[in-house]
């Protein structure tokens, strides 16, 4: 079996989610077990409040971050300030339990996103690092601006390839990174 990580970055909005639940889909489709978690955002009335930690297989999921002025109508543990969110620092519970159960073979670890507010976690940041290096196949949604020395290194150590998503590509970018798991993870 051939090792495949694919880092999928492009601007706010031009669908790097919708393209990583695709892939995500497909591998599970086609028998692959997928692992991992994902942050989706959390609105209210029109108005982004936070995003969450969701893990990929059970589901289970706490608050990643939310509102400066939201802390206190939840319970969160208060880490880092990025921008007007208040990182939560408990969150990396969900994320430790969905990087450690371990699916049997094949399987792809699946993280969307590896950005600012999961970096701001010590812990999470370091569950994330060990993950990526320990698995053979990876799909990554990652901040455009990453700048993280150690990620970018193992990036690199780690042959992975990183798409670009935009308006003429999204279309048809998640079948191709799809193809190129299968093909992997038959051989």
């Amino acid at each position: 079996m051939n090792r495949v990580i694919v880092c999928i970055t492009g601007r706010p909005g031009v669908g790097k989610s919708t393209a990583f639940f695709k892939i995500v889909e497909g591998l599970r489709n086609n028998g692959i077990n997928v692992f991992g978690f994902y942050c989706p955002e959390v609105r209210e009335q029109g108005k982004r409040i936070g995003f969450r930690i969701v893990d990929l297989v059970t589901g289970d999921s706490d608050w990643l971050a939310i509102v400066m002025d939201r802390v206190s109508t939840i319970n969160i543990v208060p880490g880092r300030r990025i921008g007007r969110y208040i990182v939560n620092e408990r969150c990396v519970q969900i994320a430790e339990r969905a990087l450690k159960a371990l699916p049997p073979e094949p399987r792809v670890l699946a993280i969307d996103e590896i950005g600012p507010m999961e970096l701001s976690i010590p812990k999470l940041r370091m569950l994330m690092l060990n993950a990526i290096s320990r698995e053979k196949n990876a799909l990554l949604v990652i901040h455009r601006n990453l700048s993280d020395k150690e990620f970018l290194t193992l990036f690199r150590e780690r042959n992975a390839d990183v798409v670009v998503l935009n308006e003429h590509n999204r279309n048809y970018i998640p079948m191709q990174i799809l193809e190129k798991f299968l093909e992997s993870l038959r051989t």
